[in-house]
């Protein structure tokens, strides 16, 4: 009834100008038949002390058993969305349980693979160790072998490139045998006339590791570098070995580095 009567007061008040002179207000009211006429005599009372423009017009109280039709239909729209938002949040918490069932799932299986990565890196490891002793055991012998005879024929260089090769030397990509494998690439080439020509075409199978430890240069920052005066630097060692190829390459070692290298530059320009 209050509800009711304040609506209407706002009417009369900022409603359309034919509303604010009105002949009477009527007011529809629900519910409880037993508890309207008390209802009644309330609102009554209230009007005849109030200074309000419903004071100043005839009220009627009307009672219906019939309910207010908009309002609940109102009242049920409210309660779909609530249960549309509802049933929303549970799909997005579900997609979320799935996403997460899906993550701990991936994480289990990089856990495995971690675990069996690290085995495989043990054993290799350990299989590594064997092959730098032999690698540095046969440049070693590769050395001497160059000291005893000077001339090579393209047979014999073929055969001991194919030597370095299988004892896997670069491969390893362990630094002290690549440097010593450097060495022994250096002696090869100056040993001969057309030793370094025909090395040229196995700058496939020589080259790459060179691209991947040609930035290979420590910063000592304030501290003497000895391991320039021991050739020991490995980025040194290998632009080092490169200028050799170009120099007793002949006229395809550059392009042959250039392309296996792209970084090079050529030692012989300018």
């Amino acid at each position: 009834m209050r509800a009711k009567f304040w609506q209407l007061e706002r009417a009369l008040q900022f409603g359309p100008p034919e509303l604010k002179s009105p002949t009477c207000c009527v007011v529809c009211i629900n519910g409880d038949a037993a508890l309207f006429e008390d209802a009644v005599h309330a609102a009554r009372k209230s009007l005849f002390q109030a200074t309000t423009c419903l004071s100043a017009v005839p009220v009627y109280a009307i009672w219906t058993e019939y309910r207010n039709t908009y309002a609940e239909i109102r009242a049920v729209k409210d309660e779909l969305k609530e249960l549309i938002a509802k049933s929303d949040r549970s799909e997005a918490a579900i997609k979320g349980s799935e996403a997460a069932i899906k993550e701990l799932s991936a994480k289990s299986d990089r856990s495995e693979a971690a675990i069996k990565g690290s085995e495989a890196a043990i054993k290799e490891l350990s299989a590594k160790s064997d092959r730098n002793e032999a690698a540095i055991k046969g440049s070693e012998a590769a050395i001497k072998e160059l000291s005893a005879k000077s001339d090579r024929n393209e047979a014999a260089i073929k055969e001991l490139s194919d030597k370095l090769m299988e004892m896997m030397a670069l491969n390893t990509r362990d630094a002290e045998v690549i440097n010593t494998t450097l060495k022994v690439l250096q002696a090869l080439v100056l040993s001969g006339e057309m030793i370094g020509e025909a090395l040229v075409p196995y700058y496939r199978q020589i080259l790459p590791i060179f691209s991947i430890f040609k930035q290979c240069c420590p910063s000592t920052f304030d501290q003497i570098d000895y391991a320039q005066r021991k050739r020991n630097n490995l980025g040194e060692l290998i632009d080092e070995t490169l200028e050799i190829f170009e120099i007793h390459g002949g006229e395809d070692a550059f392009i042959n580095i250039k392309y296996m290298i792209p970084t090079y530059e050529s030692c012989m320009l300018g």
